[in-house]
């Protein structure tokens, strides 16, 4: 859809992983499955059908339960349809290139 990027994700049972952190809110739909995930209100266990907003600055880990399907759903202003630069455009992968891009964001008046 015009303006947006989402991916979906099969998590195998057994499965502990983490994510990268998110440089914008985005929207996580858990569309199968049951999964244990590190929130801002520490491990909830998740089985679907659920979704979860994240806010910016947000980097998640999970084990998997049970096989999972987990969607992710980003705003896309940039147009891109390539996944690599959509993951380098969403996504930083440490926390002091995810405040340099906040500072960044606050030069600009954004």
């Amino acid at each position: 859809s015009h303006g947006v990027y989402a991916r979906e994700l099969f998590i195998p049972k057994d499965t502990v992983l983490t994510g990268r952190i998110h440089k914008r809110s985005q929207i996580n739909i858990l569309a199968k499955g049951e999964i244990s995930v590190l929130t801002e209100n520490g491990i909830e266990r998740i089985k679907a059908p659920a979704t979860i907003v994240s806010p910016p600055g947000t980097k998640r880990a999970g084990y998997a339960h049970e096989d999972t399907i987990w969607i992710t759903v980003c705003g896309n202003d940039t147009g891109s349809t390539d996944p690599d630069e959509l993951e380098a455009d969403l996504t930083a992968l440490t926390y002091q290139e995810y405040e340099a891009h906040c500072a960044g964001l606050i030069e600009q008046g954004a």
